[in-house]
């Protein structure tokens, strides 16, 4: 049974809602996704965020060995019947949820711009799923950005385009760090000379596939390793130019070596911006507990209030020429 809620409205035009746990504040935007979905807890969750309902999936693994995996994630829908475009958001290596099970804000809050913009939004938790909420500080890291995560998102991709509110050919993915490098494993691979076609796995068993994809501040390296490489969509890719995490460098390489890809591939870089340079307020700061920082002795990470203002606009533009109806692509 769903936990009452009330609505206490705020001066703000915000509410605090009063529920069996605990009050919580949330604005404007937020409160419509309270009076359009009330959530479905997975087993044994906490509440996680008011106004998205709990969902659950199994993930695609190619490996018929494998064990199956069940796949919780927060779904978030505009009102109205839909058809809707879906976005398939895949977080970063610090999880989806905070230790107080929060939503992390950056996801948050792309998730409310994107709601707002009229697409259907699904936030696959890879690792909660798998009995863990983080797996930055961990080597080796138990989550696979190249095999595991991308069958995560055929999973979450196969789930949008069963739903009846969802419209099935017009789909994206998006990711954060290790979902970023998540997302290119998903889209790009070696270029095929054979059919000039990336043999990427971005097609679910059904032959259904992501229309776009866009990755903030990925790992390249691997992408970029074959010496031709495509991508089966159109690909955005936002990188810091002072990122010492996951640095721009090896982005450029795989910009270069993809110069025959049938589907463009766009890298926009960002003078002076660190790690998370989209987080709403994060002071600039070092963290020396990851396992990049073992390199480095740290890595920087924080709000860049320029490019996450350019990201704000440029996201959006960039999704909705390939997802929105109207006049075909470029």
């Amino acid at each position: 049974m769903a936990t009452p809620v009330r609505a206490a409205f705020q001066p703000d035009g915000g509410a605090r809602l009063r529920t069996g746990h605990s009050d919580l504040k949330f604005g404007v935007l937020t409160l419509a996704f309270i009076l359009l979905l009330i959530p479905a807890e997975p087993a044994g969750a906490q509440p996680t965020q008011i106004g998205m309902s709990w969902v659950a999936f199994p993930s695609q693994l190619t490996d018929p060995a494998a064990n199956e995996v069940m796949l919780n994630a927060l779904l978030a829908r505009p009102s109205g019947v839909g058809p809707f475009p879906a976005l398939v958001l895949l977080h970063g290596c610090g999880g989806l949820l905070t230790a107080t099970r929060a939503l992390v804000s950056r996801y948050r809050a792309w998730a409310e711009l994107l709601l707002a913009d009229g697409y259907v939004v699904l936030l696959v938790d890879s690792f909660n799923s798998r009995g863990f909420r983080e797996e930055c500080t961990r080597s080796p890291q138990p989550v696979s950005s190249s095999t595991d995560r991308p069958a995560d998102a055929r999973g979450a991709l196969a789930y949008l385009q069963s739903q009846d509110f969802v419209d099935g050919d017009r789909a994206g993915l998006v990711g954060w760090s290790h979902g970023g490098a998540s997302t290119l494993a998903t889209v790009v691979g070696p270029l095929d000379g054979q059919s000039d076609q990336s043999s990427s796995e971005s097609d679910t068993e059904g032959g259904a596939r992501f229309r776009t994809a866009i990755a903030f501040y990925p790992g390249c390296r691997a992408a970029a390793a074959p010496r031709r490489v495509a991508s089966s969509v159109p690909l955005l890719i936002l990188v810091g130019e002072a990122d010492d995490w996951t640095p721009v460098g090896p982005c450029r390489t795989l910009l270069t070596r993809a110069a025959e890809s049938p589907e463009p591939l766009t890298l926009k870089t960002y003078p002076g911006a660190y790690h998370a340079f989209d987080d709403p307020n994060t002071p600039v700061h070092v963290r020396t507990d990851v396992r990049a920082a073992a390199q480095t002795g740290g890595v920087h990470l924080g709000t860049d209030p320029d490019a996450r203002a350019d990201a704000l606009l440029t996201v959006p533009a960039f999704l909705g020429r390939y997802l929105k109806p109207g006049p075909a692509a470029e």
